[in-house]
């Protein structure tokens, strides 16, 4: 696409193709939440409440997220058993990004594999204005050699395995109990629900995976766009875009404006915002509601939460704030204000994950189990 104003046009029609997205997607992981309230329902009906659909939830078969797991685990595997490969990517000298993709050997098609698959996503990826692995590999990087150390050659595709195993057989131990307890017709609509949660279950990640795949598009073009404007002298450098509305970009592309003065205070204004802290909830007429944690039957300095897998673990908590800037070591508990797509490498080596913010389906829980 040229970079003119019909270029704007251009990504507004993207963007409007991206929020049709959900209309795609949302029925089919609706379908697969109430499959498995279902299954849930029927299990505590036989008196076993979570003794199937716990170890059910931790299958990730067709999860695109938990695939970005295993691909960043292969790579590991070369870093473990490469020394000249593990000192290549503990360099900081030279551009490493273009190093590994120019590589022609297994460790570069498996370095541009990931790229092609994953390079689009990032920390905090639905604000258009973050950087992309493709243009920050920082964080990859660091977290390849994180779980490379100590590491069982192919024991990351192993434990996937294992989990999808163990989720399959709880299942079919589910559907049993209740053929045997309920009868058959009971049986068969709870293997109809089984299958349901099983092939639509996945979609819960497929949806932002395709809706960022998308959206690189427009950040790209958005970039570009601020490149012509940075060489017209509107604005200091292309991420200033990012700062202007859809229509300010669309007038300046046909003037000669001068665009810095507004931009800067927009900068000082975003910067502010991000220091403040959000309240914890806020109703959609828009009253922020107040309250604390209630305290009864709680031991003094234990933090109160809502368990979303089951088990028990002990070990050093990691406290990390922004996941281009740390690494979590195996056995580790990544604890984090929230989390999405963009710290998915972080949850390769976590033996626990605790967040402030989130709940049974939110992008932690699902892939944490």
């Amino acid at each position: 696409t040229p970079v003119n104003a019909e270029a704007v046009r251009t990504l507004f029609r993207e963007i409007q193709i991206i929020n049709g997205f959900s209309d795609r997607f949302m029925p089919m992981v609706v379908s697969s939440i109430l499959a498995l309230n279902k299954l849930k329902k029927t299990e505590e009906k036989l008196g076993c409440k979570g003794r199937w659909t716990e170890t059910l939830q931790i299958g990730n078969a067709g999860n695109a997220i938990t695939e970005m797991g295993l691909s960043l685990g292969d790579l590991a595997d070369y870093a473990a058993a490469d020394e000249g490969f593990r000192r290549l990517l503990e360099e900081t000298e030279r551009n490493l990004h273009e190093a590994l993709m120019e590589r022609n050997d297994e460790k570069g098609d498996a370095y541009r594999r990931f790229m092609e698959q994953y390079g689009f996503r990032g920390p905090g990826e639905i604000d258009i204005s973050r950087p992309r692995y493709e243009e920050n590999p920082t964080p990859i990087i660091h977290q390849i050699l994180a779980m490379s150390d100590h590491k069982e050659p192919g024991s990351h595709r192993r434990e996937y395995e294992e989990k999808n195993e163990k989720a399959v057989k709880a299942g079919e131990e589910l559907i049993e109990e209740i053929r045997s307890k309920l009868g058959e017709r009971a049986a068969r609509k709870a293997r109809r629900q089984l299958a349901k949660y099983q092939a639509y279950y996945p979609f819960r990640e497929h949806f932002k995976y395709f809706w960022m795949k998308r959206y690189i598009e427009a950040r790209r073009l958005l970039l570009r766009i601020g490149e012509t404007m940075t060489e017209k002298g509107q604005i200091s450098c292309r991420e200033d875009i990012m700062h202007l509305h859809m229509k300010e970009v669309y007038e300046a592309l046909q003037s000669d404006a001068d665009l810095h003065e507004l931009v800067d205070g927009r900068r000082q204004e975003f910067e502010r915002v991000s220091r403040l802290t959000p309240p914890r909830i806020i109703t959609c007429e828009g009253e922020v509601l107040m309250g604390s944690v209630s305290r009864e039957d709680i031991p003094e300095g234990a933090l109160a939460g809502v368990g979303v897998s089951p088990g028990t673990v002990e070990g050093i908590a990691r406290v990390v704030l922004d996941p281009n800037e740390a690494s979590i070591a195996e056995g580790e508990i990544l604890v984090a204000p929230f989390t999405d797509p963009g710290w998915t490498p972080l949850f390769v080596n976590a033996e626990a994950v605790v967040t402030e913010i989130g709940g049974m389906l939110t992008h932690g829980a699902v892939v944490a189990r």
